[in-house]
């Protein structure tokens, strides 16, 4: 009893994976080089010390609160 094989073409494979490879690799580079060039400014969370580094004076309740509390109602006592 003789079974035929069907053999299959390997190169229409292999062309896919090869360009679907490059153009993953180009479409990660160029996501790369644009969030390089679209790069923020650096902000702090902090305006105390973002005011210092800047050689500007840290004014309250401008850049800072002052919170006493000590008389608060959690106070035990």
């Amino acid at each position: 009893m003789s079974t035929t094989h069907a053999t299959l073409d390997a190169s229409p494979l292999r062309a896919r994976l090869i360009a679907g490879s490059t153009l993953a690799a180009l479409a990660l580079a160029a996501g790369v080089a644009v969030s390089d060039a679209q790069a923020q400014e650096r902000t702090r969370i902090n305006k105390v010390i973002e005011a210092i580094e800047q050689g500007r004076p840290a004014i309250a309740n401008q850049d800072w609160r002052f919170v006493d509390m000590e008389h608060s109602p959690f106070s035990a006592g």
